[in-house]
């Protein structure tokens, strides 16, 4: 579940059609199963088009999840490993724009991989993502402190391994 979730996160802010080059925001994400258990998710998100994302992941566990062009990587600190994935496996962007539509009010519904996607706009920024993972467990995003074109250097998107981390490649 936290690898699917980690992986589809990045593609959707890609998703909202708006007016900026770059994006940051603070987020809480909340992942609920079938037994309405709930786990909760804190970091930061910065996004840079075209494609460039990275989600900064503070709790309940540290984590950062890179999007730069076709590669993903996800770096967790505590296991001292990082995951290399190539992107073309997540649901298309295209897609999800050209089939978004506007329910009135802000809000939007996309479909992705035949999964639902809803989101809402305020002021042209987004305010939440939710949807149903591949476990079908609810997903909700919430952002806060949003701030679009805010200096974003290509680097900071670009993953540094250091000695002792494991690299995995899928």
């Amino acid at each position: 579940m936290k690898r699917f979730i980690l992986l589809f996160l990045p593609v959707f802010v890609f998703a909202l059609n708006i007016d900026f080059d770059s994006f940051s925001a603070d987020f809480t994400q909340t992942v609920t199963n079938e037994h309405k258990k709930k786990i909760t998710y804190n970091g930061a998100l910065i996004v840079k088009k075209p494609d460039k994302a990275l989600w900064s992941y503070k709790k309940p566990v540290r984590k950062d999840v890179f999007v730069n062009g076709q590669q993903v990587i996800v770096y967790e600190p505590e296991l001292s490993q990082a995951v290399y994935m190539n992107k073309k496996t997540m649901p298309s962007i295209d897609e999800m724009l050209k089939n978004a539509v506007d329910m009135g009010g802000g809000k939007y519904k996309a479909n992705s991989g035949g999964k639902a996607v809803f989101f809402s706009m305020k002021d042209s920024l987004p305010q939440n993502i939710t949807y149903a993972d591949e476990m079908d467990n609810q997903v909700e995003i919430r952002f806060s402190n949003q701030k679009k074109n805010v200096q974003a250097p290509n680097s900071l998107f670009e993953f540094k391994a250091t000695e002792g981390i494991d690299i995995i490649k899928q």
